[in-house]
């Protein structure tokens, strides 16, 4: 669909009191999963569709580049999808978030301190990845994705930058590596979320950072202005009782 409109981006709504949505657009969680697990409901469509995109197979190597919420769901998600060992890099800035990833169980590359080719080259015995998530939407992060792939691997586009990003083409052909767009979700994505929120709830608890009261969601809307945390959640308590 070219004409795919959301709350707050392309809808007004999203931080109405109530908000009116198509019937066939609410999808029904089970009763053991909380609120907050529930929140995270859409970034986790989000990477179900992209592995679905770039075919993940059991055992693939897979490297996730920028640990932002978007990153470390896609480590999270490749991990129970059958991943074998999963790698996510960041900045200096993201120490927090590639602390994450680790207790996640990735392995954390931080490439303001080191190479994140060699490092992921050396312990992949010079192959590289099968398969990369760039999720970070700048250009260096596309290139990185291309620094760490395999040949004959996949590289899954999910960050929507703005900036151009040159690369040899030749590199496809000689390489024959894949470049594959994902965007949001599927109606099917959504059919599943509910077992996937069950299954995963443990490795998502880690990707919440700050929980705030439902009159300071002007603070926590700063600390995502400011990229301190990750999952940020302004949550009235009698929505909770």
């Amino acid at each position: 669909m070219d004409n795919r409109p959301t709350l707050g981006l392309g809808a007004n709504g999203a931080f109405a009191q109530f908000t009116a949505i198509r019937a066939k657009n609410a999808y029904r969680l089970h009763d053991d999963i909380s609120f907050e697990i529930a929140a995270l409901s859409e970034l986790t469509t989000v990477a179900l569709h992209a592995i679905d995109r770039i075919g993940l197979t059991l055992g693939d190597t897979v490297v996730s580049v920028g640990a932002g919420p978007v990153g470390l769901m896609m480590a999270i998600i490749a991990k129970h999808a059958g991943a074998g060992r999963i790698f996510v890099t960041g900045l200096e800035a993201d120490a927090e978030r590639l602390d994450v990833a680790r207790q996640i169980g990735a392995i954390p590359v931080c490439i303001d301190r080191e190479d994140p080719k060699e490092v992921i080259l050396g312990l992949t015995g010079g192959l590289g990845a099968d398969v990369v998530f760039e999720t970070a939407g700048v250009a260096t992060g596309v290139i990185q994705a291309m620094d760490v792939v395999r040949k004959g691997g996949r590289v899954s586009i999910l960050g929507q930058g703005h900036q151009s990003t040159e690369i040899s083409t030749a590199i496809f052909s000689f390489r024959e590596i894949e470049f594959v767009g994902t965007r949001a979700y599927t109606p099917r994505d959504w059919d599943r979320v509910s077992v996937v929120l069950q299954n995963t709830r443990e490795d998502l608890e880690k990707v919440i950072s700050h929980r705030f009261p439902l009159e300071m969601t002007e603070k926590g809307i700063e600390l995502m202005k400011t990229k301190k945390g990750l999952k940020i959640f302004a949550i009235s308590l009698e929505t909770i009782r």
